[in-house]
């Protein structure tokens, strides 16, 4: 399995919410309320938006934008009640689950939010365990009878999913996923199912044929290792003809995406970088080198508030990564936030005081 990456030193979103205004305009639409009925319709909204692919961005937007009528806290209340309904509804409820399960993998980078996605994960969880009265056969994700993890119910193909990225990367591929989220890969099976164990018959059929997949495997590393043999030696652009050989076969990689960008901006070709870990970042949102590399092209460039959000979703994976904290740092210091700059730079004294630039900063922001 490919794991090494090669380190180097948005797109427009879909609304799916009819009340809110666009910036400067006046809503139409009536005072919200924190009545249940209410909050179910917005939850429902945000649901709808995470299945269209709204970014973290969008979701954090979405959030903030009821806020302070609607708190977190008032959140959580209401998914308790909510969610405790669905469990004990007699109707299978799959699509919210879904849903809910890719909300809190979106949400697991936002720390304000991340409570909301986490219970609604939680309670997502309950509904995708029944098994619908079905006795199913289980399900082996490398087909290794001995040590395979096992999957006879929805919640079983999900944690399978979550542990075998193997497993998750090819049962992507066979479903025409561009990604291997595991929320996104439940919501799409079932979409095109009827029952639990529709579901996981077809996840059955998308076992097989495992010597072709460890052959495709072995052909992968060779050319990936080929290209981290190149960068290391210099050759960039040889480097990124061994990755982009991977990507024309098997584009859902992340660390091909991100390797890549790392040599296209080693190259100053930071606008195709930012493209590449963009493609990276569609594959694993949680990928906090993507997000920080990110930030370093955007930065650059000059884009200065696009390089700040990037190193802040690095931070909210990562809180302890030192040098996401020193970029927000600089890009704070060039925005003219001195105050703020200087509370990153004392966060990365916390982190590495070994850190010796960190001081120098410091003394001139006394």
């Amino acid at each position: 399995m490919i794991k090494k990456l090669w380190r180097w030193g948005t797109k427009k979103e879909e609304s799916a919410l009819d009340y809110e205004a666009q910036e400067g305009e006046e809503s139409s639409q009536p005072k919200l309320f924190t009545d249940d009925k209410t909050l179910e319709y917005l939850f429902n909204q945000l649901l709808e938006g995470v299945a269209k692919g709204w970014t973290e961005n969008r979701i954090e937007k979405f959030f903030q934008n009821l806020e302070p009528k609607i708190t977190v806290d008032s959140w959580l209340v209401w998914l308790q009640k909510y969610g405790e309904s669905l469990v004990n509804s007699l109707a299978p409820h799959y699509t919210i689950a879904s849903r809910m399960v890719i909300l809190g993998e979106k949400t697991s980078s936002l720390p304000f939010y991340r409570p909301v996605g986490d219970l609604a994960h939680e309670f997502a969880n309950e509904i995708l365990a029944r098994k619908d009265g079905i006795q199913l056969e289980p399900i082996n994700g490398n087909g290794d009878e001995d040590d395979a993890a096992e999957a006879s119910s929805l919640a079983d193909l999900l944690k399978l999913l979550q542990n075998d990225e193997n497993f998750a990367r090819k049962t992507a591929r066979k479903l025409g996923l561009k990604n291997h989220e595991p929320g996104a890969i439940i919501d799409k099976l079932i979409k095109a199912s009827n029952s639990s164990k529709e579901i996981l018959l077809e996840v059955e059929s998308i076992t097989t044929d495992e010597e072709e997949e460890l052959v495709d495997l072995e052909w992968v590393e060779h050319w990936f290792n080929l290209g981290l043999e190149k960068a290391e030696k210099g050759d960039l652009q040889g480097a990124i003809a061994s990755w982009d050989k991977i990507i024309e076969v098997e584009p859902n990689l992340g660390q091909v995406w991100h390797n890549r960008g790392c040599a296209l901006a080693y190259l100053q070709n930071y606008a195709e970088a930012i493209e590449s870990f963009d493609h990276a970042l569609d594959i694993n949102v949680n990928d906090v080198e993507s997000w920080h590399n990110r930030g370093n092209a955007l930065y650059n460039l000059r884009q200065y508030p696009e390089a700040l959000m990037s190193w802040e979703r690095a931070i909210g994976i990562q809180p302890n990564h030192a040098m996401a904290w020193y970029h927000k740092g600089l890009v704070l210091e060039a925005l003219g936030r001195f105050i703020e700059a200087k509370e990153s730079y004392q966060q990365v004294k916390a982190i590495a005081p070994e850190f010796d630039a960190i001081e120098i900063r410091l003394q001139n922001l006394s």
